[in-house]
């Protein structure tokens, strides 16, 4: 059990000590209904990937868990994640902002990423470009089995053909609909956020805007990587696998063509994952952890 609940508890520990070193991050004075809708989407985005996380179940393996999550489905464990953040960062959009009759005018238009700083969305584009990258590639590289399903990967000893599990179309397929939903939800949200016009106190509120952004920049972030851990760790499978033929009394190897990497994907699986669930701890601790707005007195 320790095993598959090591990528939740690394990212809460990570999240914890994160906070806890740094000073309180956001808006100062956020309103409760701001904090609030944020603790849910982030809640919702936990729930799904924790359910998927801690039942132990994979697309080629099953484990015994003492909790009651025998019947979730190890294909579920590629694009729960996904869904849940989708869910999460629309959740997010809320509480929507009224439109305002007075505050300063803004002359220049603001698009979905005004507020979202620089490096966020390079970092959100060069995730997306890596699971896709990974996806097209093992799809590419999958065979189908006896039903259809393109999910295994053919090597050919020369007396035999060996066939074992692979990240194919069959799972990378609905995985990437869901990434373009995702993305999709995720830039709706962030329209959402910036397109009204700003209050009167245009720096409170230009604040509260970057740091509701950030948390949808963040929701969706930490979904792509767990899901990125998740194909990591199943290539890193289909990589170690040990198969061979017999050739009379002997046992002839096969593996596979990026077995020398098999070790650093199940590794950097498990960072990446850890890396993913820290992104949504953070998200809810800061939430509620908040900087108080200082008053200042005019004497």
């Amino acid at each position: 059990m320790l095993a598959v609940t090591i990528a939740p508890i690394g990212g809460l520990v990570l999240a914890v000590l994160w906070v806890g070193l740094r000073p309180p991050r956001g808006a100062a004075g956020s309103p409760w209904k701001v904090r609030g809708f944020t603790l849910v989407g982030v809640g919702i985005a936990l729930f799904g990937a924790l359910i998927v996380e801690l039942s132990g179940n994979t697309a080629y393996s099953a484990v015994t868990s003492p909790l009651p999550l025998t019947w979730v489905p190890g294909d579920w464990r590629y694009v729960v994640p996904l869904i849940s953040g989708l869910a999460g960062v629309l959740v997010l959009m809320l509480p929507l902002l009224g439109r305002r009759s007075r505050g300063s005018a803004q002359l220049a238009r603001r698009t979905a990423f005004s507020f979202a700083g620089g490096r966020w969305p390079v970092f959100a584009g060069a995730l997306m470009g890596i699971v896709v990258i990974l996806s097209v590639a093992a799809g590419f590289a999958s065979s189908p089995d006896d039903v259809g399903r393109y999910r295994m990967f053919a090597m050919d000893s020369g007396a035999a053909e060996i066939r074992i599990l692979i990240y194919g179309w069959y799972y990378s397929l609905p995985s990437l609909i869901a990434i373009a939903l995702f993305a999709g939800a995720a830039a709706f949200t962030l329209r959402v956020i910036a397109h009204p016009p700003l209050a009167a106190d245009t720096h409170h509120d230009t604040a509260i805007r970057r740091e509701r952004t950030r948390n949808v920049m963040g929701v969706f972030a930490g979904g792509l990587l767990v899901h990125l851990g998740a194909v990591l760790t199943f290539l890193a499978y289909t990589g170690t696998s040990n198969v061979g033929v017999f050739q009379g009394e002997d046992i002839i190897p096969i593996i596979a063509p990026f077995a020398a990497f098999g070790p650093l994907l199940w590794m950097l699986g498990g960072a990446v994952s850890v890396l993913g669930f820290a992104c949504w701890f953070e998200i809810a601790l800061s939430s509620v952890r908040r900087p108080a707005r200082r008053r200042v007195s005019v004497s």
